[in-house]
């Protein structure tokens, strides 16, 4: 990262930006922004399909590793959240990829980045539009899509979405898993 970064941020302070803009930046690597067990993945607002398969084509660095390693590595057990994470603090291009807004969310793209995500990317009733389904393969856990309570999709026992950012409107409900 560098001094010129901006991130899009929705309730910006400027009182508060230039301070909390240093914190950030002096302990950047003690930040994750995604996280992963089994096939459980955590990130702020999530990955739909669309976005990966759109992702996949655009970042020059994640092609590079997976044609260095194998494709398939990438997507199994921890090392999808570790692949972010290393391309998210490791190329600005790639920062600027996964921190693409969607239409939903007033952008230019077709898809939001796991920041800026919108629920109605990530789970769509009718199975013919794929795209705008969480990504294949994975239970993902996520926040930034204000809901009333607990919301999950699952497409098969091996994808799902939950949505979990229900204290805006007084839930009280919070989410166990155990794996």
């Amino acid at each position: 990262f560098n001094d010129d970064t901006k991130f899009r941020c929705s309730g910006r302070r400027e009182s508060y930006a230039f301070l909390l803009h240093n914190i950030f930046q002096s302990n950047l690597k003690s930040f994750k922004v995604a996280y992963q067990i089994q096939n459980y993945l955590w990130t702020h607002a999530g990955i739909s399909n669309g976005f990966w398969d759109e992702y996949e084509n655009k970042s020059f660095l994640y092609r590079t590793m997976c044609e260095t390693f194998n494709l398939n590595m990438f997507r199994i057990e921890s090392l999808l959240a570790n692949t972010i994470n290393d391309l998210f603090f490791n190329s600005q291009r790639d920062v600027e990829l996964l921190s693409t807004v969607g239409y939903q969310r007033g952008g230019h793209n077709k898809f939001g980045g796991i920041f800026w995500a919108d629920k109605n990317e990530l789970h769509c009733r009718a199975i013919v539009d794929k795209q705008n389904t969480a990504l294949t393969g994975y239970n993902q856990i996520v926040g930034h899509n204000p809901v009333n309570d607990l919301d999950i999709y699952q497409t098969d026992e091996n994808t799902s979405i939950t949505f979990i950012d229900c204290q805006e409107y007084g839930s009280k409900n919070f989410l166990i898993t155990e794996l």
